[in-house]
């Protein structure tokens, strides 16, 4: 008990020995100390929180707070004996609210906010600005007392108010590159000098340099002048515009501001006559068209045997033939009997056409889905949907669309006739597959495609997984179609199987794949796969097989204890 009492009286002389005595004093009395964030107590009324305590050597954030005063923190480093005084000084509230909203509020060149300023701070004037671009600032010097709200409302008044006049009315009016309104109108600008443009709908644009003062109102006033604005257009469209000579683009195209006199207007285009016009500019608003006539050129067809001529549709007369067609691209068709032919020509001077029915066939191609894309036949490119002509026989075309891997065909083709073929770039291999049973669910690549049987299916091309399920199982192998290609299958698909299990003695627990399945014996139907059976003898000992099965009718397991 001695040996306790030492041990007792030891430490306390070892917290002594590496603890430091502080005294804490408050002003004014009655104040709320906190010790790094913890309340330590409150001071009395003679401002007394403690005469002697001791705190180990470290660094302490001392804090103090008491209604009506402004809180008070200060951070020591304590290493040997210390007076600590917390000083507070009186407070009130000060509370500022402005128009416009967003104004800024400094108070003492020290606090800031936007709009509402709301603060405890000493008792006492202060300093307060409020100010806002655009506005004139206002200063205030309020008294704050202790335990009471100070509230000022401050409507700031904006500068620079200055009103815009034009002859004619209407003017858009931007000011130093910034849309500000449409004559007349009033706004308010930052005082100084401004650039201001003017712009009307047929007028010549100005600009003027203004200064603004900021007290009064500005005036600011600008006469506009009109011009010509000449929008010029061609029948068809798209012909070369000339004005006094000089290339200018295709119409239909716009000229603005122009003065107001007589001017020379030139259309030309590939395949019209040129025309040209004179027109006397008047003030604004104008539109002007020129109208072209098409440039004729002879067509002569010959065919073999005589044919039928259509262009565009319309019946011309039997060929040998000659007669006018106009310049640019047309549809020229051959009918005799049976055989037929087509092309698209370009007329662009007089032209002979010969065709030999009897050895010429025509063939055209479409993509799905549609989109820009190109034939390649015998060194030549042919864009889609036009007609390619060739001669009878086998032929190859190379087909191609961006985003798709290239296609060949390979097509027999007779003299005389009109092939049109339209290509699933999404897949072009045939299948034709049956099975037993029927109504399968065929997955192709991992999507469902079609029940069985499928007669004639176009599926994608490229190899992967062809899996086939049915009521009692499925089935997969890995498979590879190729474009262009046919394919016929049959697949016999295995049923279910009768199961027999049977023990000696019978009436023992079994278990198929772990799940309890009843007492021997049991006759199960079950599908194809690898399944694990356990039986339970009298024992306690567990037996256990595994069998596989793959379409059986019946299969029979025996467990002997």
């Amino acid at each position: 008990m001695k040996k306790r009492i030492l041990i007792g009286v030891g430490l306390c002389f070892l917290t002594a020995l590496f603890a430091v005595p502080i005294k804490i004093y408050t002003q004014p009395a009655n104040v709320s100390v906190y010790i790094n964030g913890t309340l330590f107590g409150i001071s009395d009324r003679n401002g007394v929180l403690s005469e002697m305590i001791f705190l180990n050597a470290g660094r302490y954030t001392f804090s103090a707070e008491k209604p009506g005063y402004n809180s008070y923190t200060e951070v020591l480093d304590i290493s040997q004996a210390t007076e600590v005084i917390l000083k507070l000084l009186p407070s009130g509230i000060l509370e500022v609210k402005t128009q416009p909203v967003d104004a800024l509020i400094r108070v003492d060149e020290r606090y800031e906010a936007t709009g509402h300023f709301v603060q405890e701070i000493p008792e006492g004037r202060h300093y307060v600005e409020v100010s806002h671009p655009g506005y004139q600032s206002r200063y205030f010097y309020p008294e704050v007392k202790q335990y009471f709200t100070k509230s000022l409302e401050v409507i700031l008044e904006q500068e620079g108010n200055t009103r815009f006049i034009t002859e004619p009315a209407g003017a858009q009016v931007s000011v130093d590159g910034i849309s500000a309104g449409v004559t007349p109108f009033q706004t308010f600008l930052v005082p100084g000098e401004h650039m201001v443009s003017f712009s009307k709908e047929w007028h010549t644009p100005q600009l003027q340099m203004i200064r603004v003062n900021s007290l009064g109102e500005n005036q600011v006033f600008q006469r506009l002048e009109p011009y010509a604005n000449v929008t010029i257009q061609s029948t068809p469209h798209q012909a070369e515009v000339y004005v006094q000579g000089v290339f200018i683009g295709e119409a239909p195209v716009t000229l603005n501001e122009l003065p107001l006199e007589k001017v020379l207007i030139t259309y030309r285009k590939e395949g019209y006559k040129e025309v040209n016009e004179e027109v006397v500019l008047k003030p604004g608003p104008m539109a002007v068209t020129g109208h072209l006539s098409l440039k004729t050129y002879p067509l002569t067809v010959r065919a073999t045997p005589a044919a039928l001529v259509y262009l565009d549709g319309e019946e011309q007369g039997i060929t040998p033939i000659t007669f006018q067609a106009d310049h640019g691209s047309h549809r020229l068709s051959l009918k005799s009997g049976e055989k037929e032919w087509l092309s698209v020509i370009e007329i662009l001077q007089p032209r002979e056409v010969r065709v030999d029915l009897n050895v010429e066939t025509t063939i055209l191609f479409h993509f799905v889905p549609a989109g820009e894309g190109f034939v390649l036949h015998r060194g030549q490119r042919y864009p889609l949907a036009h007609p390619i002509n060739t001669v009878a026989g086998l032929q190859t075309f190379d087909l191609s669309r961006s985003g798709y891997p290239d296609r060949r065909r390979v097509y027999k083709l007779s003299s005389g006739k009109v092939y049109e073929y339209t290509i699933d770039l999404e897949g072009e291999a045939l299948l034709f597959l049956s099975t037993d049973p029927a109504e399968a669910q065929v997955y192709w690549m991992g999507t469902l495609i079609a029940e069985t049987p499928i007669r004639g299916l176009k599926i994608r091309p490229g190899t992967g997984e062809l899996r086939i399920r049915w009521l009692n199982g499925e089935w997969s192998e890995e498979m590879s179609f190729f474009d262009g290609q046919t394919y016929t299958l049959f697949r016999q698909l295995p049923g279910n199987t009768t199961l027999s299990i049977h023990s000696f003695p019978s009436g023992l627990p079994l278990w198929l794949n772990g799940t309890p399945s009843g007492l021997t014996p049991q006759t199960l139907s079950v599908q194809s796969g690898t399944y694990t059976v356990e039986c339970e003898g009298p024992d306690g000992i567990r037996q256990k097989q595994i069998i596989t099965l793959s379409g059986d009718v019946e299969r029979t397991i025996n467990f002997v204890f």
